[in-house]
């Protein structure tokens, strides 16, 4: 196969916080479609996924798909799933009109199940998780409330100088 390899992926969930430490939401639905060169293949790659847990009323609104029907099908670290989605992806670049939210359900459950070349998304989470963490139970005695959005940073009034001096955000870029 010759030429620029593409999948282009959607998934479905149960809610929007993949990372919740006790009740991460699961993906439930997976669907790839193949391009070469921005051309369709015809080959694709579709799972339904139970995802061990409920799914809300308010989710199932969106995107029709029922726990009793997802029991169905087996969870995302049978094989068939984990496997079968990172044969078809291979070493292909990912497309996806929500990347940041698929990408991080997609490195989630692989965090989960330990998988290889996951590890710096397994640090970066747990470190920053960690940190917060610490912080929360070295800084309450203060009176401060801590709490932490990664990765990244987020542009506020309150840290415009910073952002704005490229020494901060190439160091952080």
């Amino acid at each position: 196969m010759q030429g620029r390899r593409e999948i282009i992926f959607d998934t479905e969930t149960t809610g929007m916080d993949a990372d919740h430490v006790k009740h991460p939401d699961k993906i439930v639905e997976i669907g790839c479609v193949e391009v070469v060169n921005f051309i369709r293949t015809g080959r694709e790659f579709h799972c339904y996924i139970n995802p061990e847990r409920d799914v809300p009323e308010e989710v199932v609104r969106i995107h029709g798909l029922t726990g009793a029907f997802l029991s169905k099908y087996p969870p995302f670290r049978d094989p068939s799933i984990v496997d079968g989605f990172l044969a078809f992806v291979g070493d292909a670049d990912l497309v996806a009109h929500n990347a940041s939210f698929d990408m991080r359900f997609i490195n989630a459950e692989l965090t989960r199940l330990g998988r290889p070349g996951i590890a710096p998304y397994a640090a970066s989470k747990g470190a920053v998780r960690m940190l917060t963490r610490g912080m929360c139970a070295d800084w309450a005695k203060l009176g401060l409330q801590v709490n932490a959005i990664a990765p990244g940073y987020f542009a506020t009034e309150m840290n415009r100088a910073l952002v704005d001096d490229p020494a901060f955000s190439d160091w952080v870029g």
